[in-house]
């Protein structure tokens, strides 16, 4: 199914603003099966400029029995991504930066 632009965009856009409220009254959201606050420790390591290495912490949120690690695909493209100056391509290598086996690393 082809979904219009305008859900491309609202969808990721929707999803951090659900996950800013979960982090503020410290409910626990996932966002393809890894936890926000997992993903708000691999931030550093998917920015667009000066990334850093991703840490052992984000490292341990993407573990593939707690990720859908092919659920990150369809955010591929998103503008939202781009305006939040995340690199969606490095997000995509993290696994492998992290040595893990058995899941992709491209979409």
């Amino acid at each position: 199914m082809k979904w219009p632009l305008v859900v491309k965009i609202a969808m990721p856009v929707l999803a951090l603003m659900a996950a800013i409220l979960v982090i503020r009254t410290g409910a626990q959201m996932k966002i393809c099966g890894v936890p926000v606050e997992g993903l708000m420790k691999c931030l550093p390591a998917v920015q667009l400029s000066n990334p850093q290495a991703p840490t052992q912490e984000c490292c341990n949120a993407l573990e593939p029995v707690k990720a859908n690690l092919t659920c990150f695909c369809q955010y591929m493209n998103n503008p939202a991504a781009k305006a939040m100056k995340i690199d969606m391509d490095r997000a995509m290598k993290i696994p492998q930066m992290c040595q893990m086996t058995g899941v992709p690393s491209h979409c």
